[in-house]
């Protein structure tokens, strides 16, 4: 096992303004080793002329230090935590939260670099033969026949403006659901209209409130105590405290926990099975860590088939754009070289 003094420096060297997962595993790790918050603390604040040693003894908390440097939803959990004593499971199951939303973010950026070079290229191209390569050759052409151009050949040099157009119609859109969800509240799963990837945001939403739950959980909170805990929580999405509201209501009307997730389409099949596969074994715990588990998967591999499927379809979409781009500007090439021939016949 690693001996605190070597976790101390291996942390000091990638501390920054805002804790990740290393970090947060590094404290727990030092919890574990026999080491106190307030030893912690001064340990890691030794070299900064930190204040908040002093304030610790004053009798603030650990949550006090970490109020800028991890999200509000955590801060809240490590909170509850400080009161249950359990203050190192909580920082491990964080840490595991934040590695796989990393993970997950590097995963995306990594597969999207080479479709968006692709894209760049597809705007570049366009804009070159707009400014510089097509004007030469038509002014050529129109010196040497009367012949007008067809209209349709320039649908290539719109591309950038469509791209431009394109990305200013999905920021309207962005922000008008941004306003719906932060002022009207309107979860867009409760519509009976039709939405694209419903399952996803379904899947993405299980996710999160499993993932909330099982933080609360592992800081000593119930799993009834915890649905209350998050219906009133203003640092989490409105859905999901609509969610636990929901669950709640129904709990104390005394239906079973299998019963409210099965009879409501809120929740994806597996997370019921998973629910009704706890309350038989007792252990409701370990069936949502399965499910996070096995449901971080399975996002995993939808992204990977998305992602997969962005490549070709950026190669097809050049490859359609430079073919209109090259009949665009060798056709009138080439009736220029016709004409040419016309006017200086070579004997």
């Amino acid at each position: 096992m690693e001996q605190p003094i070597e976790t101390f420096f291996r942390f000091k060297k990638k501390q920054g303004k805002r804790l990740n997962d290393h970090q947060l595993k590094d404290w727990a790790q030092l919890l574990d080793s026999g080491i106190s918050v307030t030893e912690l603390i001064e340990l890691f604040s030794a070299t900064n002329n930190s204040p908040y040693v002093a304030s610790l003894y004053k009798g603030n908390k650990l949550s006090d230090f970490l109020r800028d440097k991890i999200p509000s939803l955590q801060l809240s959990v490590i909170e509850i935590a400080e009161n249950t004593g359990n203050l190192s499971s909580v920082l491990k199951s964080i840490s595991e939260r934040m590695q796989e939303n990393r993970e997950l973010k590097n995963e995306i950026i990594k597969k999207l670099i080479y479709p968006l070079f692709l894209w760049l290229m597809v705007v570049v191209f366009s804009i070159i033969v707009k400014k510089f390569i097509l004007p030469s050759f038509l002014s050529l052409y129109m010196q040497y026949t009367r012949h007008s151009i067809i209209r349709w050949e320039y649908i290539v040099l719109d591309f950038p403006s469509i791209c431009l157009f394109a990305a200013v119609i999905g920021f309207l859109l962005s922000f008008i659901c941004f306003l719906i969800n932060r002022y009207l509240q309107l979860d867009w799963l409760q519509m009976s209209i039709p939405i694209p990837c419903r399952f996803w945001l379904i899947l993405n939403q299980n996710i999160f409130l499993v993932e909330s739950i099982t933080e609360l959980i592992s800081a000593g909170v119930p799993f009834v105590d915890s649905l209350e805990k998050l219906s009133f929580m203003s640092n989490i999405p409105f859905w999901c405290r609509n969610r636990c509201k929901y669950m709640l209501k129904h709990i104390l009307l005394g239906n079973s926990i299998g019963e409210i997730f099965s009879n409501h389409n809120y929740f994806d099949p597996f997370l019921q099975y998973s629910i009704k596969l706890g309350e038989k074994t007792g252990d409701l715990v370990f069936s949502l860590l399965n499910y996070k588990n096995q449901s971080n998967l399975k996002r995993k591999k939808i992204l990977d088939k998305i992602l997969h499927s962005i490549e070709p379809a950026m190669t097809l979409w050049m490859g359609c754009n430079l073919g209109l781009v090259v009949y665009s500007t060798f056709m009138p090439m080439y009736k220029l070289i016709n004409q040419m021939s016309m006017h200086f016949p070579i004997h």
